[in-house]
């Protein structure tokens, strides 16, 4: 006995320059470009096409129309099954990991708490400020005019040739 084993018989094809298309052998029509390269078309309409400066995209019957307006996409899309990516969590400078996570599940009620706690404090800090700057105040001022009598200003071509003395 022998036995019938079926090969598939391998058939090269190439592919359409304007729509994509599969050429079996002994079809199509090849042209060579000026600048040599060898450009394989399916059927004349496409050389029409070509030599007529149509862009192939435009071309509702063209793969490349097709893959423009994705038609067909949907399925090869419902195969591909795509990650989600997770966020990772940095520290920033000042802040753990953990404060940043307590921060992103606060509250608004407890946000807005806390932000009206923190204007409170600074509030009262420059207010005490201020008070002291009132009870120091006059000997500040005191000093800041004796400051200004004492200060003599010298233009820069004087300050060189002092320098230069020296």
């Amino acid at each position: 006995f022998r036995r019938k084993t079926r090969s598939k018989m391998v058939v090269h094809t190439d592919t359409c320059y304007f729509s994509e298309l599969k050429i079996y052998p002994g079809r199509g029509v090849r042209c060579v470009r000026k600048d040599g390269r060898l450009l394989a078309f399916a059927l004349r309409k496409c050389v029409k096409l070509f030599n007529q400066r149509k862009k192939a995209q435009k071309v509702h019957w063209t793969q490349a129309w097709r893959r423009l307006h994705r038609k067909g996409a949907e399925e090869e899309a419902a195969k591909k099954k795509i990650k989600k990516s997770t966020k990772v969590f940095k520290a920033i400078a000042g802040l753990s990991i953990d404060e940043l996570k307590k921060r992103r599940t606060m509250k608004p009620e407890q946000r807005k708490a806390e932000r009206e706690a923190l204007a409170r404090a600074t509030k009262e800090k420059t207010k005490k400020v201020k008070d002291e700057k009132k009870k120091t105040g006059v000997k500040v001022a005191q000093t800041k005019v004796l400051s200004k009598q004492g200060f003599v200003k010298i233009p820069k071509s004087r300050k060189t040739l002092a320098s230069a003395k020296h």
